[in-house]
């Protein structure tokens, strides 16, 4: 561990989590031993510059160095009843006082020699976000790519691995969809309650039909502050042939 210690501190979502790599790899940079504080501690050991984890009742008896509390998102602001108007990232390099930097995670040997999708069905945090017409798109790649289904029945290790090798990830506002960012993996990932200027990244193609009041931030399993009830689920109101397109223009790339 470096003389110079950086206490990080972030408690939250998976992705929320990795967007926190965009400031640790820039503290590394910067001469610090990182210690990171979550609850979230597996997913934490990816985090390029992560020297340490700890849980985050630990914070309380840090040791003495440079105090970083990641919020993120722009609660000042209004969040989430307003809009967010920067990427989460950005908004962790502002709360930790450094440049915008892009995530940055730890490399990871290929665990497949084959070429294969990587898809994420799930979100975990709302349906909300996630399209019910990925049948009809996974159809037109099946028989030309093994689809890889990234679920919690992977480590983080393995699908870290998958992702950052495959060659092109698919789904929707979650944690895959930070992971391909930060390995500047292809991908296209498809939004609805949230919106791709908070969490979108530019190696991916990001589509997005926002009804009237998007980005909602409704949420149908945990509460992030709005209550509300989406009618439209407007991810829904994505067309597969668009999206079917959307993906071989990626590969073709």
């Amino acid at each position: 561990m470096n003389s110079k210690i950086a206490n990080v501190a972030r408690n939250g979502a998976f992705g929320d989590v990795i967007a926190c790599s965009a400031v640790t790899s820039q503290l590394k940079a910067l001469g610090y031993g990182v210690v990171f504080y979550t609850s979230c501690t597996e997913v934490a050991k990816i985090l390029d510059g992560v020297d340490v984890v700890v849980n985050i009742s630990m914070w309380q008896k840090r040791p003495e160095g440079r105090d970083i509390n990641l919020i993120i998102y722009p609660l000042k602001d209004g969040y989430p009843k307003t809009p967010m108007k920067k990427h989460m990232t950005e908004y962790a390099c502002e709360n930790a006082g450094l440049p915008y930097g892009s995530s940055k995670l730890k490399s990871f040997d290929r665990i497949r020699d084959d070429e294969y999708i990587t898809f994420q069905p799930k979100t975990g945090w709302s349906t909300y976000k996630e399209y019910s017409h990925w049948d009809s798109v996974l159809d037109h790649f099946k028989h030309r790519y093994p689809i890889v289904v990234i679920d919690e029945s992977r480590d983080w290790k393995s699908s870290c691995s998958l992702i950052q090798h495959a060659a092109i990830h698919l789904g929707h506002d979650s944690v895959g969809n930070h992971i391909a960012g930060a390995y500047g993996t292809k991908a296209v990932i498809l939004f609805g309650s949230t919106s791709p200027v908070g969490s979108g990244y530019k190696t991916a193609t990001n589509l997005w039909k926002p009804c009237g009041i998007g980005p909602c931030y409704y949420e149908d399993k945990f509460s992030n502050g709005i209550k509300g009830v989406c009618l439209d689920k407007c991810i829904d109101t994505i067309d597969p042939e668009d999206v079917v397109n959307a993906i071989s223009e990626k590969l073709n790339e």
